[in-house]
Order: structure tokens, then sequence, then C-alpha cells
């Protein structure tokens, strides 16, 4: 099994991907308001990933800082992300939350006192551009509280990396304590009208979304990202954000207006260009010590 997740580690970062990027349509498909979801989503992967946790390592889970702020920032980013799925288009609020890794050199300045370079710099103003595009693109349309419930919810998903930088961090538990944060919220589900009167659709959707985006999809990144550096898989999982729409324009007609499209264009090609070229420059060093 080890011999086969090195070989094909970037097929479960592409897969990962692929899962992720079908979100919006499982959201959107069901009737429960955002909240409900969320908590269904986040129950049932609490429980699936403590029993995994417990099979791989058993034992109690001890709580570090750096465990909670990444259990925290991962519970918040889960409820925005869902509500802006359900408040704008699929393809909007999966591209703003991609726009994390400008959050997180802020948070790197602010904590780490690690100053931006200017490509950096001039990387966070073509972001900003690519995100006033599509905020613009849906004003006056009812979606932009969803855009900027998706931007903040990018704030938090730059936290979740952050956390995982600080002495103490360990990924999967963090998982599993902001998946328990969820287990409170239970008793809100009857007060959702539409989960009291669910349909085989809402169901259907919702079972699907916690199996397929928040499940299966973390196991295949896990399984990934373990054999790939980090700015590659980066790299790779960039698909998310483009099949997004995609899916929803096929099985829901969703389309984006022609400013979001071009603010979609604007942020993915920069996050694309970043990436690239800060893969080749991790790898250069690499290959100048191969050849000597």
């Amino acid at each position: 099994m080890g011999e086969f997740e090195k070989k094909y580690a970037w097929l479960f970062l592409v897969l990962s991907a692929v899962c992720w990027s079908m979100a919006g349509v499982f959201v959107k498909s069901t009737s429960w308001n955002p909240v409900s979801i969320a908590t269904a989503r986040g129950t049932f992967s609490f429980l699936v990933f403590l029993i995994f946790r417990m099979i791989l390592k058993p034992g109690r889970i001890v709580l570090t800082k750096a465990k909670i702020v990444g259990a925290v920032c991962y519970f918040l980013q889960g409820i925005l992300i869902v509500t802006a799925n359900k408040l704008t288009t699929a393809g909007n609020a999966s591209l703003l939350q991609n726009t994390a890794p400008m959050f997180l050199m802020a948070l790197n300045l602010i904590f780490l006192r690690q100053k931006p370079s200017g490509r950096d710099i001039l990387t966070c103003a073509v972001l900003t551009s690519g995100i006033a595009l599509c905020c613009l693109g849906n004003a006056g349309s009812g979606k932009l509280v969803g855009d900027v419930l998706a931007v903040v919810s990018g704030m938090f998903y730059a936290g979740v990396f952050f956390a995982d930088t600080m002495g103490g961090a360990d990924a999967m538990e963090s998982l599993i304590l902001g998946n328990s944060l969820y287990l409170p919220l239970i008793p809100f589900l009857w007060t959702d009208e539409a989960f009291r009167h669910s349909t085989g659709k809402d169901i259907g959707s919702v079972l699907a979304f916690c199996l397929i985006s928040g499940t299966i999809a973390w196991f295949l990144f896990s399984r990934g990202i373990r054999h790939t550096p980090s700015l590659r898989a980066s790299f790779v999982t960039m698909l998310e954000p483009v099949l997004a729409p995609v899916w929803t324009l096929i099985f829901l007609r969703e389309r984006m207006s022609p400013l979001c499209i071009v603010g979609f264009f604007v942020v993915i090609g920069t996050l694309i260009v970043y990436n690239f070229r800060r893969i080749r420059e991790t790898e250069e060093p690499s290959r100048q010590v191969s050849r000597e």
C-alpha cells in the first residue's frame, strides 16, 4: 500500500479536489438551512475520524494551543462556506474561499514577522481585484452577502493552515476537535422546518455531502499529502474551484455573471502562476544539489 500511495499520490489529491468541488451541488440540492447541513456534516465526520484516529493512535487527545486554534478555525470556515454556497454561486463560494493564501501571508506577517516579498504583495493586489470583480458581478443580485461570507471563510481557512505550523499541532486531532464543536448544535436541527419535513432528496443530498465532500475527500487528501510537497499539493487541489461552477452548471443550471467570470479567471490565473513559481523555486535548489 505504501508504494502504491507514493506512486499515485497525485491521483489521490486530484480525486480529493473533485470530491470537494461537488459540495456546492449537494448543498444547493437540499432545502435544509446551512447550519443544519454543516451540523450533519460535522457530526458525521466527527464520528468517522474519531474511529479512524482511535484505530491508528489509541489514547486521549491532549489539548494544545495549536490544536484549539486549528479546531475553531476549521469549525467557523465550515459553517461559513456552507452558508456561502447557499447564498451565492458555487463558483464564487469555492473561488473566494481559496484566496486563503492571501490571508495566510497576513497572518505570517502579524504573528511571525515574516515580511511578504514584492511578488507576494503584487499577488495580493491582483487577488483583491479579482475578488472585487466577483463581488461587483453579484451586486444587487442578493448574492453579495454570500460572497462576503466566502471571503471570511477564506480567512479562517488560512487559520487552519497557520495553526498547523504552530508547535504542538496535529491536523487529524484538530479536525476531530473542530467537528466536535458541531455536537452542541444537534438539538437545533429540530428548529429547522425543512429538516423536520425532510424529503428523500434532502436526505440523499446531505448524506452525499457528508460522505463525499466531508469524509472521502479528506481521507484521499490525507493519503496523497503524505507523499507530496505542500506547494505541489496546493497546485493540484486548485482543480476544486475550477470544477465547482462546472458541476452546478451541469446539474443545477447555475450561471455566473460576466463580471464574476472575469474575476474568476483573474483569481484562478493568479493563484496558478503564484503556486507554479513557488514550486519551481522550491525544486530548483534540490536540482542543483543533485547535479553537484
